[in-house]
């Protein structure tokens, strides 16, 4: 129990804004935090992807232990977009297009992924975060990308306090990890 108050944690995530509630939770607990994503980290190019690993690595070398969660952008794989697809060729389109991205953007996410894995070893827990519903989930990509985070983590929102100015808020959420440590506290 003593040991495991010694380590040092750096909380990575991938592909959010630096106002991070995990970042945040992170820093009161004395770990750091690194958040990528706009206008800072551009996870669409190789040169970013590079980047977070190089991160990781000084990280990793520093002595620090690494929680590599990522949230990349799910409006493209909402089941709404097969209605909104069908508002007109433009929006069909640009529909499209976000699609492509966010492969583009999974691919980068696996090559990271898998070599922040390789270089940190258990001292490495990652985690892939997207809606419940998000029909992204049966892309290929997404197939190896569980295959690589097996454990299987749901829950709503509420759970953890999600609220707007009406009340809470239901918010599924599905979590793919590393590790089975994080399944029952994510599972609830």
């Amino acid at each position: 129990e003593k040991e495991k108050s010694k380590t040092k944690w750096r909380v990575m995530e991938y592909c959010y804004e630096s106002n991070s509630l995990m970042s945040e939770w992170f820093l009161r607990k004395g770990h750091n935090a690194t958040c990528m994503g706009l206008p800072d980290w551009d996870l669409r190019t190789e040169s970013a992807a590079r980047a977070v690993v190089r991160s990781a690595q000084q990280a990793l070398e520093a002595g620090e232990h690494i929680l590599l969660w990522a949230a990349l952008p799910c409006t493209p794989w909402s089941s709404w977009q097969y209605v909104n697809a069908n508002i007109s060729p433009q929006s069909a389109a640009k529909i499209e297009k976000a699609r492509q991205e966010s492969i583009q953007m999974l691919r980068l996410f696996l090559w990271v992924l898998r070599t922040v894995l390789r270089i940190g070893g258990q001292r490495v827990v990652a985690a892939f975060e997207w809606p419940r519903g998000a029909i992204g989930w049966q892309l290929d990509v997404c197939k190896e990308l569980i295959e690589m985070l097996p454990i299987t983590c749901r829950f709503d929102g509420c759970r953890y306090g999600l609220v707007s100015e009406q009340g809470y808020i239901k918010k599924p959420w599905r979590v793919q990890t590393s590790r089975i440590e994080l399944e029952e506290p994510l599972s609830q």
